[in-house]
This record gives structure tokens, C-alpha cells and sequence, in this order.
């Protein structure tokens, strides 16, 4: 009895640990809701703070930094087109994704995309507390939200709470992705006079006789024996 008795508790005591070890799955990241704040020391010996402020509800994101200035920005990943609203110096704006940024873009979409995204890394993923494959630790939830944003923004891919879970662990796009515009059918040249094959009474084509061919005199067998 005492040994049916521990092996029920060391099974549940494994279950526990398993579900513990288990990262939280895509669907799971996407429909979580939840806010949460990280804090950390700036410059000037920690007088200047950044703070971080994270608040979700399904495909609703906003994320807010506080430095010297305040900068907001506005997400919606089950919407599209590709976009973000942000408020900065008092005033909103919308910025739509036109292209792939790059080192080189000068966007202005691409300029807070990358602000975004330093926000999150620097103030975010370094100083959040917890596991990152916890959505219960801030950790974890900081990590999801940048999931979500780089498969949004970098991969163009919209959202659904119902359709099937994108993969956020996977590099390629998958999900509801925008539909790729179709590379135009490149238009055949007309066949030349100078390569069409000849053809002939029954309808078949013969190919072509080499010049060297069509102008070698021909050969009489009859005078080729009066030699001998």
C-alpha cells in the first residue's frame, strides 16, 4: 500500500515538472491577456529610469516606454494592413508597412520599428524577471510580445483568432500571410525565319542541310567503275 502510494505521488510529482517544462505554445501567446511593468536604472547614476510598460489583450498590444520622453505605440495583429500607431511628443501618427527595412531604409516606419524593437531587447528581455517560456513571468510575457511583433511586422503575417495557430518558433512565414504579388509570365519571342525547319510534302520536318552538305558535288557511280 505504501509503495502504490508513492508511486501515485512521484507520477504526479513528474506530471507537474513536465507541464513546468513545457514552453507556452503559439496559440497560447496569441490569445493570453495580461500587463506588466519592467523597470530599470538609466543614466546619470540611476536618476533617469526606463520604464517599460507592456499591456495585451489577444491581438491588442500596446507598448509604452518612458525615458526622457514618452514614446506609445499601438498594435493591432489580427488587422491589416501592416501598420502601427504612435504617439510621440504629445501628437499620433500611423505608419503602414511599404517595404522590408533594411540598415539602409529611412522610413519613418522602419525608424520606429526599430525603436520598437530596441525597446523591447534592451529595456525588456534583459531586465524582465522569470523564465522566458513562462507566460506567467514577465519574462515570458515579454518575450511572446516579441515574437508576435517580428512575425507581424518582419513577415507580414495577420493574425486570426480563428484560423489554424501560427507557428511563432518557425523562421518561415506560415498563417495568414499577405499574398505575394505574382512574378508576370515573360513574353516568348517569335521564332526567326533563319531556325524554322523546313517541312516537306507529307507534312514531317527534315532538318536543315549544313552549307558544306547542299554544295558537295555529287558523285556518279557509274564513272567512278569506268576508271578501272
Amino acid at each position: 500500500m505504501q509503495f502504490l502510494k508513492l508511486s501515485l505521488f512521484v507520477l504526479f510529482s513528474l506530471s507537474l515538472f513536465a507541464q513546468d517544462g513545457q514552453r507556452f505554445s503559439s496559440k497560447e501567446c496569441l490569445n493570453a491577456s495580461y500587463d506588466t511593468t519592467i523597470k530599470s536604472e538609466g543614466k546619470f547614476f540611476g536618476l533617469m529610469k526606463n520604464d517599460l510598460y507592456i499591456k495585451k489583450s489577444k491581438c491588442i498590444i500596446q507598448i509604452k516606454y518612458k525615458g526622457i520622453l514618452e514614446s506609445v505605440w499601438d498594435i493591432d495583429l489580427c488587422r491589416e494592413p501592416i501598420h502601427m500607431k504612435v504617439t510621440s511628443k504629445g501628437s499620433q501618427n500611423v505608419f503602414k508597412r511599404e517595404n522590408e527595412c533594411t540598415e539602409s531604409s529611412t522610413s519613418d516606419f522602419c525608424y520606429y520599428l526599430k525603436e520598437l524593437k530596441t525597446n523591447i531587447s534592451d529595456y525588456g528581455l534583459i531586465f524582465a524577471k522569470g523564465l522566458r517560456e513562462k507566460l506567467s513571468d514577465p519574462h515570458g510575457q515579454i518575450y511572446c510580445i516579441s515574437l508576435l511583433v517580428n512575425k507581424y511586422f518582419d513577415q507580414e503575417v495577420v493574425f486570426s483568432l480563428f484560423d489554424k495557430p501560427v507557428d511563432l518558433y518557425s523562421d518561415k512565414d506560415s498563417g495568414c500571410a499577405l499574398p505575394e504579388k505574382k512574378a508576370e509570365p515573360k513574353a516568348i519571342a517569335p521564332e526567326s525565319e533563319s531556325n524554322k525547319i523546313p517541312e516537306v510534302g507529307n507534312g514531317s520536318k527534315e532538318p536543315k542541310m549544313s552549307t558544306q552538305e547542299s554544295e558537295r558535288p555529287y558523285k556518279n557511280e557509274s564513272e567512278s567503275e569506268n576508271k578501272f
